[in-house]
């Protein structure tokens, strides 16, 4: 009786399935339409509330003043959400190579309907029935998630192969809007003849780019790095624009009455006039002494050549590139950093990505939420290296396994670039320098945002400590208190968090926050537990300046019911 009744309840269930399905397409009148799939997730994520948590044994912290990069352990779809909250129109570029769905990948697909508990992760075949619709509800659901986090002036690289091209367009046109598309860059990735499809060789592969809105400013041009000329460009203010080599002011021949003269800097030292003159006149050497271009040493005058502004010697990008390395570059620079050992198949090559972030800014924040062995974050800190950047990435890896390809690869790769390390040929490497913080995602609670009880609620805001902090780019943790945590960054801004209801340390948490204060320039952002308005508090900080307040937990919770729904 009872194998009956379940028989008629699975057979309503595909009735209102296939309903669904029918009211979805009749509405659908031009564009990609699949059988959404619904995916499973793990017993313990698939009802609680995610969060991130800090493995604090794994930070990397360098005082150099270059950024601090964040690696996150966990499912994309997870510390998407999560990152919903703390970097909702924050990201500026995104860089993801996902899984291509060759049918021999390893791509996976939970698929929720069919199986009743958590699944053994066995790869989607080439011939499966569902194949492209289970890889289009995988990505659709993530780059809906992907595109809240760009900012107005934000862009989207996507890699891809002829598997899931044409599909990949059409998703991407439905969720970025078809006016957004930029380009499709065609990359030569080998030039080998050893794989062939019907006798044609395929040597290729392509990078999609969408923008978010008409606000983004694309650079179409770039310049191309080689070692001898980058020698030159030997000096490093730390100013943002990068490298630099002097150049003289005086000009080479034919002087004039225009650019005859002493010049006065600003300090009130005379430089006499060069024999054939000076190269511009008076008032061009002054703006560049004002915008600190101008050497100020040595027996004349010289200025500031910064490699960053070389327009004549950038070229035009063009939607072929053949001129970059091809994979095979990709896994020598992985293998390199681990002594030769083959680690990880198939990365991209630093340079594949350095393009794509040549197109995008220089002060900017990166996201890679299919990181596989890191490569995006080794080509941030490289790029910053030479231009002067201040990029900072942001890195989302699963485990994977036993193995734990986050911990082992991603995190051990980019922890060597920093750090330093014995190349295949033995020979010791310096480190970039740079930090990182590396986080897992984690839940609480014992439903999903959307049914969260107060016991959820208060679950939610003692945990919500590191979530926060990211939030702020406060990534410090400086005090940590049974009723209360406070974070700081490197210019003087703070996160402090009470993050129970209990407020019997409530006096002694705005105790410490006064003492934040005894720098005038602070800027500190208090979150506080309260079932209501968080304006109740604001008479215990009447007192104080640069405080922001914020309420904990039912902003986090109202952001994941948006992408829920």
């Amino acid at each position: 009786m009872a194998n009956e009744e379940d028989f008629q309840l699975r057979i309503h269930q595909l009735e209102k399935e296939v309903a669904r399905l029918h009211s979805q397409i009749k509405k659908q009148r031009y564009g990609l339409v699949w059988l959404d799939v619904p995916e499973a997730f793990d017993v313990e994520s698939e009802n609680k509330i995610p969060i991130l948590e800090e493995v604090k044994e794994k930070a990397i912290r360098s005082d150099d003043g270059k950024p601090t990069h964040i690696l996150i352990e966990g499912d994309n779809y997870h510390a998407l959400s999560c990152l919903n909250y703390t970097h909702r129109g924050k990201i500026d570029v995104i860089y993801i190579d996902p899984p291509y769905n060759t049918g021999s990948d390893g791509f996976t697909y939970k698929d929720k309907r069919i199986l009743t508990e958590f699944p053994d992760g066995t790869p989607v075949p080439k011939e499966h029935p569902l194949r492209h619709s289970y890889w289009l509800s995988f990505m659709s659901k993530r780059l809906e998630l992907a595109k809240n986090l760009l900012s107005d002036k934000g862009m989207i690289f996507i890699s891809i192969d002829d598997n899931e091209q044409a599909n990949l367009k059409l998703l991407c046109d439905k969720v970025f809007g078809e006016d957004n598309f930029t380009n499709q860059f065609i990359w030569k990735r080998n030039s080998s003849g050893k794989t062939e499809v019907d006798k044609f060789t395929v040597n290729t592969e392509y990078v999609i780019l969408y923008k978010k809105t008409n606000q983004c400013i694309l650079n179409n041009a770039y310049k191309p790095l080689s070692d001898n000329s980058l020698k030159l460009y030997k000096f490093n203010d730390g100013d943002g624009r990068g490298k630099y080599q002097t150049v003289s002011l005086q000009k080479p021949k034919d002087p004039g009455p225009e650019t005859s003269y002493d010049y006065i800097d600003n300090s009130g030292k005379i430089w006499k006039c060069p024999p054939k003159g000076w190269r511009m006149v008076y008032s061009k050497i002054k703006d560049l002494e004002n915008d600190n271009r101008l050497i100020l040493t040595g027996s004349t005058l010289r200025v500031k050549d910064y490699w960053n502004e070389r327009k004549s010697e950038g070229k035009r990008l063009d939607t072929m590139w053949n001129d970059l390395p091809e994979n095979t570059a990709g896994t020598s620079q992985l293998n390199d950093l681990f002594m030769g050992d083959i680690v990880f198949y198939n990365p991209k090559p630093i340079e594949l990505i350095n393009r794509c972030l040549q197109i995008g800014y220089s002060n900017s924040i990166i996201l890679d939420f299919f990181a596989g062995s890191g490569t995006t974050m080794h080509a941030v800190m490289k790029l910053n290296e030479e231009d002067g950047g201040k990029r900072q990435c942001i890195l989302v890896q699963q485990k994977e396994g036993d193995n734990n390809i986050c911990e082992n690869i991603t995190y051990e790769r980019n922890r060597r670039v920093m750090q330093g390390y014995t190349n295949a040929k033995g020979e010791q490497v310096a480190g970039l320098g740079n930090s990182m913080k590396y986080y897992k995602t984690s839940f609480v609670g014992k439903n999903t945002s959307n049914n969260a009880t107060d016991a959820d609620r208060v679950e939610l805001s003692l945990k919500a400590g590191y979530l926060l902090a990211l939030g702020e780019n406060t990534l410090e943790e400086i005090k940590t208190h049974k009723s209360y945590q406070i974070f700081s960054d490197e210019n003087g801004h703070f996160t402090a968090v009470y993050f129970t209801g209990d407020l019997n340390d409530f006096h002694d948490f705005v105790e410490e926050i006064e003492k934040l204060q005894a720098d005038a320039s602070a800027k500190i952002v208090v979150y506080i537990f309260c079932w209501g308005s968080v304006d109740i508090y604001e008479n215990e900080f009447d007192n104080m300046r640069g405080i922001t307040l914020k309420s904990i937990p039912q902003p986090i919770l109202d952001i994941y019911k948006s992408i829920n729904a």
